[in-house]
């Protein structure tokens, strides 16, 4: 068995703090990595940053990452629904662990966001706010990790919650780790 167990954490998204859903984050009590180009060759869906290293994917209608010693679930009603999502997710991680032997690792990463793709989900409001002279060199940064995106204030701000949540998925699925996500 891969995933022992883990420490439950709730938060409501910084983008809509008034939001009837929550994100779960799982603090695993040992490291899964090894399984991540397991489940990368098993979920044709998947999303694979061996760089990070994540895997991202759906799960009836919840975003999932796994990094090695947390995962995160999207969409979650409350503690009932993060469990059964979170015990499903354990599930999987520990038959394709134990299916290991029959299963061809698939080590292929998805393709990282471009600075173009980030300022298409920015506001686009160019207000400096964030220290940069616009969006795209703020978006140019937040993609080589070299900025976090909580410091682009107007994402956060009332109007952006499609765009902030979408960003925060596409950011999350490539593995980024920012005071945001």
């Amino acid at each position: 068995m891969l995933v022992r167990g883990y420490e439950l954490r709730l938060q409501m998204p910084k983008c809509s703090p008034f939001a009837e859903r929550s994100s779960a984050t799982a603090l695993l009590l040992n490291d899964i990595g090894a399984v991540l180009p397991y489940l990368n060759a098993v979920l044709p869906e998947a999303r694979y940053a061996p760089n990070a290293p994540a895997l991202t994917f759906g799960l009836d209608g919840h975003h999932v990452a796994i990094w090695p010693r947390e995962i995160l679930v999207s969409s979650c009603t409350g503690e009932e629904e993060a469990r059964a999502v979170l015990d499903e997710v354990s599930r999987l991680v520990n038959e394709t662990w134990e299916r290991r032997d029959e299963i061809e690792p698939d080590h292929r990463g998805f393709e990282e966001l471009t600075a173009l793709e980030a300022l298409r989900l920015l506001p686009g409001t160019n207000c400096r706010r964030c220290g940069e002279t616009a969006c795209l060199p703020f978006a140019m940064k937040l993609v080589s990790r070299q900025a976090d995106i909580a410091a682009c204030q107007p994402l956060f701000e009332p109007g952006c919650e499609g765009k902030c949540e979408e960003l925060l998925g596409e950011l999350a699925a490539r593995g980024y780790r920012n005071s945001g996500t």
